[in-house]
């Protein structure tokens, strides 16, 4: 093997945190393989059999994560060129696993009583990897070693035990035939309506994005996990990550989209209900959607889309034309023109707007001092500020926040 060197090195890294690496040969029987104090094991109760690993699934140029009924975590690959030999790479936990839940899994697998023991003395054996970036590191490095790039090669989650793999035939096993179409046809009904709803969101249209969701049911969501709280989290989550990259699509800058993606992330372990979750997805659709309305920048020139993000960026540091076209190093006339063709609004225009609703947004949502706020908003002289809200919206900021602010004590 032309790689052997880089492989003996990889096994020895992985030596130095206690994680194995072993090969198997798939066409001899695996179960000879393998250590005389696992066979017992892996041969009682419901636990799969090493003849399951079989070379029906795995398939070359990829990585296969894996994880067994006790929670331990594996990397199992095809090794090139070397007649079906396969490496496996572990096992390794993410966390401690307690003694009790170690008896509590036994006890739902039928490893039988006098074999726990035994199981347990392996079990304290096993590295636990709490932060795993290091070692996937390692073994994507190995990846391009052996396959020649990091787009020679893929990784695939199994979500499945050690020794089986996923087959789409099973799923439907021992049901009608009707009732299997009808199962694929509900599958191929919820992925058009979550690309439908996408779509809205990376148009920009919330009202039809609202009414999508009057209609939408908590039963469309793929059941993943037994807690309907946690399935509802781990949906949410999903849902967040995919409008964000639809808001993306749309023409949103990253500066915005991060700050969103964050405030949501940051709600969904305080879920306590799966309606609260439900909620949660509503309005996220609800924000993205305003969000394109408002800041998606697609429709214009990359030096414009550049220049406004510069803006969004900071209300706080230079915002002129000078200082904006010397820091994109082009002349300021062409830049001058070429912002008033494209937004309809002379730079200057442009970032006082910016700055008053910000400053709105700040007197609607904070306690600040108008002082203050006129600061945050880049404006550092108090009179002025007021100057330029009160011709803006009409009213001086104090009685704006006096109307808007909803925490404000009320008049008697």
């Amino acid at each position: 093997m032309s790689y052997s060197a880089e492989l003996s090195y990889f096994s020895r890294v992985l030596e130095k945190i206690r994680v194995r690496t072993r090969t198997f040969r798939l066409n001899a029987p695996l179960e000879q393989q393998v250590e005389h104090d696992l066979r017992p094991l892996l041969e009682s109760g419901n636990l799969p059999s090493l003849q399951k690993l079989s070379p029906d699934w795995i398939r070359p140029n990829t990585i296969y994560k894996l994880t067994d009924p006790f929670f331990c975590q594996y990397a199992v690959l095809l090794l090139p060129d070397a007649e079906e030999e396969l490496l496996v790479v572990g096992p390794y936990l993410l966390q401690e696993i307690s003694r009790n839940r170690l008896l509590e899994q036994a006890e739902a697998i039928g490893i039988p009583a006098g074999l726990f023991s035994s199981l347990e003395t392996r079990f304290a054996s096993i590295p636990v990897l709490r932060d795993t970036s290091a070692f996937f590191a390692l073994l994507t490095s190995l990846g391009e070693l052996l396959w020649g790039g990091d787009s020679a090669f893929s990784i695939v989650d199994m979500e499945q035990d050690v020794f089986t793999a996923f087959d789409p035939r099973a799923a439907c096993s021992g049901e009608d035939p009707e009732d299997a179409l009808r199962h694929v046809r509900d599958m191929e009904a919820r992925y058009e309506f979550e690309n439908k709803l996408l779509d809205t969101v990376a148009n920009g249209l919330p009202h039809r994005a609202e009414f999508m969701m009057r209609n939408f049911s908590m039963l469309a969501m793929e059941q993943r996990v037994p807690d309907p709280l946690r399935n509802t989290k781990n949906y949410v989550i999903v849902c967040n990550t995919l409008m964000r990259k639809a808001a993306e699509r749309g023409g949103v800058h990253p500066i915005h989209l991060d700050r969103i993606s964050s405030g949501f992330a940051r709600k969904v372990e305080s879920l306590g209900t799966p309606e609260e979750g439900m909620e949660l997805i509503v309005k996220m659709t609800q924000t993205y959607c305003r969000l394109v309305r408002h800041h998606a920048t697609m429709q214009y020139s990359p030096l414009v889309q550049k220049v406004i993000a510069v803006i969004d960026t900071d209300l706080t540091c230079e915002l002129n034309l000078h200082a904006l076209a010397l820091l994109h190093n082009i002349n300021s006339s062409y830049l001058s023109t070429l912002f008033r063709k494209e937004t309809g609004k002379t730079l200057t225009e442009y970032i006082t707007t910016a700055r008053l609703d910000a400053a709105a947004k700040l007197l609607k949502t904070t306690s600040l001092q108008i002082q203050t706020v006129a600061q945050h908003c880049g404006i550092s002289d108090v009179n002025y500020f007021s100057k330029l809200f009160r011709r803006h919206f009409g009213i001086a900021p104090k009685q704006f926040r006096e109307q808007n602010y909803a925490f404000l004590p009320k008049r008697t």
